[in-house]
């Protein structure tokens, strides 16, 4: 017969980090696909910047577009901090 005193052992190190890190690295995943789907999309616009100052566009919208361009990442960024932010908030709040 086991000991009445006797405690559960101890979890396994692959054991904690399955349910310590595992759900939290998920929810993660769908943030790099966003982050990564707006950077692949700013990058093709930028690289169709490129084609427009080789096919001699009139510069003036060039530098509209750029400026575009550059307010596109700053969203994107924007966006993803503040969902870092709340996400970071949430968790740190949440009741055990």
């Amino acid at each position: 017969m086991a000991e009445a005193g006797r405690s559960k052992p101890e979890q396994t190190v692959w054991q904690r980090v399955q349910v310590e890190i595992v759900p939290p690295a998920i929810i993660m995943l769908g943030d790099l696909a966003l982050f990564t789907l707006g950077l692949l999309i700013l990058a093709i616009l930028f690289l169709f910047l490129l084609g427009l100052r080789k096919l001699n566009y009139p510069v003036r919208y060039i530098a509209i577009l750029e400026s575009l361009h550059f307010w596109g990442y700053f969203a994107v960024l924007t966006v993803l901090l503040l969902d870092l932010l709340l996400k970071v908030t949430a968790h740190a709040f949440r009741k055990r």
